[in-house]
């Protein structure tokens, strides 16, 4: 992992006195849709496992995704991930923070 320091540092675990920084200017939401279109999944689904309770998208063309295990189905739901490490493949599924944004110019 880099550690980064930049003006758009956010705090991502501490461990004692190491703290990580990731830097969210490489993080990129996307909608479920632009998901569905980029992946090419007609139908995703979260999904239980029965063998491990961990909650994961399940596309109907086979690919899975990581899901955020405190998901809020009831609320905004949209995609997380980084542009320059792993991409599309390694990011998740996540509840939108939209719900906080007072106006949209």
């Amino acid at each position: 992992m880099v550690i980064t320091l930049t003006s758009t540092r956010t705090k991502f675990c501490s461990w004692g006195i190491l703290h990580l920084y990731i830097d969210m200017a490489n993080f990129q939401h996307l909608s479920i849709q632009q998901l569905k279109e980029q992946l090419s999944i007609d139908v995703l689904q979260i999904v239980r496992s029965p063998k491990t309770q961990k909650l994961f998208g399940a596309g109907s063309n086979g690919v899975n995704l990581r899901c955020q295990q405190a998901i809020d189905v009831d609320k905004p739901i949209s995609f997380f991930y980084d542009t320059e490490v792993g991409g599309v493949e390694d990011g998740c599924i996540v509840n939108s923070a939209e719900d906080s944004v007072i106006k949209t110019l």
